[in-house]
Order: structure tokens, then sequence, then C-alpha cells
């Protein structure tokens, strides 16, 4: 697509459309710049993020052996 003709239809959209252009542009522009970018996960990043309810690894009715 032509640049001239991308501005002119930037142009022809109503102020709230063009503020909507402009924050999907920076959006494609951010994941443009992390494109290949692998994140490695650390050891322990999750600490703290689950909680066990006591009687967790109480047996199940039914389930016994």
């Amino acid at each position: 697509m032509n640049e001239k003709l991308l501005l002119e239809k930037i142009r022809s959209l109503p102020d709230n459309k063009k503020i909507e252009v402009e924050d999907f542009t920076d959006f494609l522009l951010h994941k443009a710049l992390n494109e290949g970018v692998k994140k490695i996960p650390q050891f322990g990043f999750a600490k703290g993020a689950f909680a066990m309810k006591p009687g967790f690894d109480d047996p199940i009715e039914g389930m016994e052996e």
C-alpha cells in the first residue's frame, strides 16, 4: 500500500477513530520490536502465586483402595 494513500485514508477518519489507529500503530510497533525476543522463565517466578487449601492431600471419600 502506498503511504500517501494510507495517510489520506487516516485523514478522512473521525478524530475518535484516528486515536484508535494511533493506538493500534503503537501496538504494532511494540510487537515488531519484541519479535524474536524469547523470555526464559526463571526458577521460582511463580512463588506465592498458588496456595494449597488445608486438606488438599487428604484421601477422597469413595476412592480408597
